[in-house]
């Protein structure tokens, strides 16, 4: 018995005796919020947004941001990601989850905000069109920021009748010989909208909007561009366009302001509650998510898995929300804030008509799959040539469906109709 109680007493001795002070604990587990490494934030593509971002985290926390903006085309050429936390455009998001970029929104995250719904499906408060825009594969990547989904805007004329064809429109832009433009304004045209306002046109012209896809077949996984009626939209794209082609280009918010101001008659826009006048506002026949939405992912990179989340969930808070959505169309306030006391009665009239829009299931997200911007680029640039000249607008298109064919035969017809399948929650061919 003396020797057991021997072994134990040197046992506690070596163990530290409980009055003892305990080890100290390495810097970095009891250093402060400024002493810990940089939170490694990338944003597709807007300055603004990276300096507000920096600026109001600052007011929170002490630990600094490395947040840089990447372009969107760069970041999907690149071979890996070396982030925390991104932020990006929802039409890369089927590509960076092929790829093992990001992770799966996390539980702890996802209940957070489900507790906060007031659906009674006990799913989040987020729109149907704002969660289907970060789901891929039936799964919930990361935090939806906001979709911004295009209208036609038009200048409130009281002796005039409005605009309701696109026949009346090309009509009306040619008999007032406005100024035209030369097409070598088209080398500053961006290409990302250019694509938007053509998706926008052909799907309010789809002869079946009840079947899912426009652009390709989804049980052959064929292209379908060389279907006269999306010649026909091409053409009218080009002929809206062929004497203002600065609208084609400028960012959707801007193009509203226009058209506010008197300064052109129409445009294809999202909201701004800035302004000079008020504007006549109408819904496309089909809405389009053109991709433009942002969503905030954890990446499969990530070092800091908390103090990430808790940037995910700052920056979903509406205060923030309200904020940066004055930088982006991309970010946007929850939709019960929508209509707030004092903004402009023809912006509070387009946010109820995407209320309703945010939980209809018919959304084009087709140039969504993964590895799609190959396709995109193949389409601009055949835009663009219709653009100068509308008469071409067939032949280009017809090229292009064969470049997209050639394409989809080289990653084999197979994957893409999975594809497909992941991108637009079909049955077919679903995991």
């Amino acid at each position: 018995m003396p020797r057991l109680i021997w072994v134990v007493a040197f046992g506690v001795c070596l163990l530290g005796c409980p009055g003892s002070k305990p080890k100290s604990l390495p810097e970095a587990q009891h250093a402060s919020e400024a002493e810990r490494p940089p939170l490694r934030i990338r944003v597709t593509g807007n300055n603004e947004l990276v300096e507000s971002i920096v600026r109001r985290w600052k007011s929170i926390s002490d630990q600094p941001l490395d947040l840089q903006s990447v372009d969107s085309e760069k970041l999907l050429a690149s071979e890996s990601i070396k982030a925390d936390v991104l932020i990006f455009e929802s039409r890369c998001l089927p590509t960076l989850v092929e790829r093992r970029w990001i992770s799966k929104l996390p539980k702890l995250v996802l209940d957070t905000h489900s507790s906060e719904s007031s659906n009674s499906d006990g799913n989040t408060h987020w729109p149907l069109v704002w969660r289907q825009s970060a789901t891929y594969g039936q799964c919930l990547w990361g935090i939806p920021l906001g979709v911004p989904m295009m209208v036609i805007v038009e200048s409130s004329e009281e002796k005039s009748p409005p605009l309701t064809t696109w026949a009346e429109r090309i009509s009306a832009r040619k008999s007032k010989a406005a100024k035209t433009l030369s097409t070598d304004n088209l080398v500053a045209t961006s290409d990302s909208l250019l694509l938007d306002r053509f998706l926008i046109i052909a799907a309010s012209m789809n002869p079946k909007p009840s079947e899912t896809g426009f652009l390709f077949n989804i049980n052959s996984a064929r292209s379908r561009l060389s279907e006269p009626w999306l010649g026909n939209a091409a053409t009218v794209f080009a002929e809206l366009y062929s004497d203002q082609l600065n609208l084609a280009s400028v960012q959707p918010d801007l193009a509203w302001e226009l058209v506010a101001k008197k300064q052109a008659d129409w445009a294809l826009a999202w909201p701004s509650s800035r302004g000079e006048s008020s504007s006549t506002v109408q819904s496309p026949k089909s809405w389009v998510d053109s991709g433009s939405g942002l969503i905030v992912s954890l990446t499969t990179m990530n070092r800091q898995s908390s103090a990430s989340i808790r940037f995910i969930n700052w920056l979903n808070e509406d205060s923030q929300r309200q904020e940066f959505s004055s930088h982006t169309a991309g970010i946007q306030p929850l939709p019960e804030r929508w209509n707030v006391s004092g903004e402009r009665i023809d912006v509070n009239r387009y946010r109820e008509m995407m209320k309703r829009a945010f939980d209809d299931r018919f959304v084009v997200h087709e140039l969504r799959f993964a590895e799609s911007f190959s396709y995109r680029q193949s389409l601009i640039e055949a835009l663009k040539r219709i653009l100068k000249d509308p008469a071409t607008a067939e032949v280009e298109l017809q090229k292009c469906a064969a470049a997209w064919d050639k394409t989809t035969a080289t990653n084999t017809r197979e994957i893409q109709k999975r594809r497909f399948a992941l991108t637009l929650d079909l049955e077919a061919y679903r995991d």
